[in-house]
């Protein structure tokens, strides 16, 4: 399902209703994923260039996604939804406001990308995992 670019605030209601295998929901201005936690075959997931600040009710741990683009949004921490992405093979959290990694991050994913090191950096930017430190707590 394509819906990028169509100026959402948050995931129409409707798709969560659909058998939906992918979605498309880049350069929106969505804030809330809420009704993802709702489409459990979902496998591709574009959520780029949105306003998400936060996935802790957007994804559940038993679901089927394998790609996920959370790239360009204004995401701090990821303790919390990270542990819900133990069948991601691609995940990109590059241009987000992240600045630690987590000790208990699974080592599942075959790529990740994280943004720099860079506090209050701007979305948009790229960055790779090396340059983030590990914290000790759940919390980051």
């Amino acid at each position: 399902m394509n819906i990028r670019r169509k100026r959402f605030e948050c995931i129409p209601e409707l798709l969560a209703e659909l058998p939906l295998r992918s979605l498309n929901a880049n350069g929106n201005q969505i804030e809330n994923v809420s009704i993802l936690s709702q489409c459990k075959d979902l496998r591709v997931v574009d959520l780029s260039v949105n306003a998400i600040t936060s996935m802790d009710i957007g994804i559940k741990k038993d679901n089927e996604l394998r790609v996920v683009n959370l790239s360009s949004n204004y995401l701090q921490e990821m303790s919390s939804f990270f542990t819900n992405f133990c069948h991601v093979e691609r995940l990109d959290l590059s241009g987000n406001l992240i600045t630690s990694i987590p000790s208990s991050m699974p080592h599942c994913p075959e790529i990740l990308k994280l943004p720099r090191k860079t506090t209050g950096q701007a979305p948009g930017a790229s960055g790779s995992a090396s340059s983030l430190p590990v914290s000790n707590t759940a919390s980051g």
